[in-house]
């Protein structure tokens, strides 16, 4: 991993600057550890003509490097944070992704007896 002056880079993935970027989150890119059983788990799995679906997106980079690495066709990401979906999509397009990639807002629910609204409880390393 290195620093570059957009941000960071995480198994190939360049991660534009964000106030998500914490210092704890940074040390595990830097350190390969950021979501590496997820990573590893995609790269294993994941191959040319795929179709990934990311639930749970996050800062969006398991889904590009689902993209990039491996060569899936496509890429739909839902996430539960409105507040992350600029930072995922600035993150597709830094990396050349946005032809094959779409990120929503949004919570999946399973069920015939599904909520109008459900709240969201964001990690505290996330800021609000």
């Amino acid at each position: 991993m290195k620093d570059l002056s957009t941000g960071v880079e995480c198994n190939g993935i360049l991660v534009p600057p964000s106030p998500f970027l914490t210092d704890a989150r940074l040390r595990r890119i830097r350190s390969g550890r950021y979501q590496h059983e997820a990573m590893a788990g995609v790269l294993a799995t994941v191959g040319p003509r795929d179709r990934v679906l990311d639930l749970g997106a996050g800062l969006g980079i398991v889904g590009a490097a689902a993209l990039q690495r491996t060569g899936a066709e496509a890429l739909l990401a839902y996430e539960a944070n409105p507040a992350l979906i600029p930072k995922i999509s600035e993150l597709y397009a830094l990396n050349g992704l946005c032809d094959r990639s779409e990120v929503r807002h949004g919570v999946l629910w399973s069920g015939e007896t599904r909520p109008e609204t459900v709240p969201l409880n964001v990690a505290n390393d996330f800021p609000k």
